[in-house]
């Protein structure tokens, strides 16, 4: 049981989005807890770029099942 739990925690940490990336020109980018892009809105990224995260370590999914659900449908709504 120990070993699914870290399957799905390591799934969640790569799967999921942990922030969104702003650029100056528009762009967008959702990125997992690695800080690798996993969804973007296609405008290609130019210039500066503030992170909004949606978790913490105090509140990851993987510890809140309940909290998964609404970073599922932000990636959904993305990838639309």
């Amino acid at each position: 049981m120990v070993k699914a739990k870290k399957v799905s925690e390591q799934l969640m940490r790569e799967e999921l989005p942990y922030g969104i990336r702003r650029y100056v020109n528009g762009a967008q980018q959702l990125f997992n807890r690695k800080y690798e892009t996993i969804v973007s809105n296609g405008i290609e990224p130019v210039g500066d770029w503030t992170n909004e995260w949606y978790y913490d370590d105090s509140n990851p999914p993987w510890k809140n099942a309940s909290y998964s659900a609404p970073l599922r449908s932000r990636l959904a709504a993305v990838e639309m």
